[in-house]
């Protein structure tokens, strides 16, 4: 009967985690295994708690070493100085005796991209970015934007924004002053809206424009006893009723 499997991952998604987990063979705590191995693409991850942990692995071949006491007394080392050793040991002894297990890379899934960042923004690195480090992910999480947080000051330009406002000039004109370009006095309404022009003039001949009666608002009770707005009533002249 042939063995059935399930993907419980997407491949692009175990690759970035192995990205990550090799960056600690060559930059974190487990430094020491890939100083020992020549091209054998190792991942893994040393642990501390009351005893030490390693587990790595090769494209081919997986070791996890644990160091403590049964009764769960304090150990007193770190994953790296107690299991990481014995991790280097039996996975040399293991490559001799079938290289096979061991690979130059671990083989990169479609959908994977590689691009250099700025390792303390997360950006694309940018050419002022003092340092960048080169990360495989998936199309979805790749940045787009370059890092600005190394961009160097620019000095501002004189008299750029030197404009005199005050200079007057003879061949400036000024538009009049149109109604609702006028300051509104402190009186007036905020929602006071107007009539569109009428036929009507004044005594100089000049159209105006007539304002909506508005009902003044004060604040009231309601029969709940709630604060709201009421509006006055406003009893005009009868002559201007419709």
């Amino acid at each position: 009967r042939p063995k059935q499997s399930r993907q419980v991952i997407k491949a692009t998604t175990a690759y970035m985690i192995t990205d990550m987990l090799a960056e600690v063979t060559r930059r974190g705590t487990a430094r020491r295994a890939h100083d020992s191995f020549k091209n054998v693409a190792i991942a893994g991850k040393t642990g501390t708690s009351r005893d030490g942990w390693f587990v790595g692995y090769t494209p081919n071949l997986v070791c996890a070493v644990w160091v403590g006491f049964d009764d769960n007394k304090q150990l007193g080392l770190t994953g790296a100085e107690a299991a990481l050793p014995a991790w280097i040991d039996f996975m040399k002894e293991a490559l001799a005796v079938r290289p096979s297990l061991g690979a130059t890379s671990f083989p990169k899934p479609s959908g994977i991209y590689t691009v250099k960042v700025d390792p303390e923004t997360g950006y694309l690195a940018g050419p002022n970015c003092p340092t960048s480090m080169t990360v495989s992910v998936a199309l979805q999480f790749a940045p787009r934007v370059e890092c600005i947080e190394h961009l160097p000051e620019m000095e501002p330009t004189e008299g750029l924004y030197d404009l005199d406002l005050d200079q007057d000039s003879s061949d400036q004109v000024s538009e009049p002053e149109t109604e609702s370009a006028r300051p509104r006095r402190s009186n007036e309404s905020s929602d006071t809206v107007l009539e569109p022009p009428t036929d009507e003039m004044n005594k100089d001949g000049v159209e105006f424009q007539r304002k909506k009666k508005t009902r003044p608002t004060n604040r009231g009770t309601d029969r709940s006893g709630r604060t709201s707005l009421v509006s006055e009533p406003v009893v005009g002249d009868p002559a201007e009723r419709p």
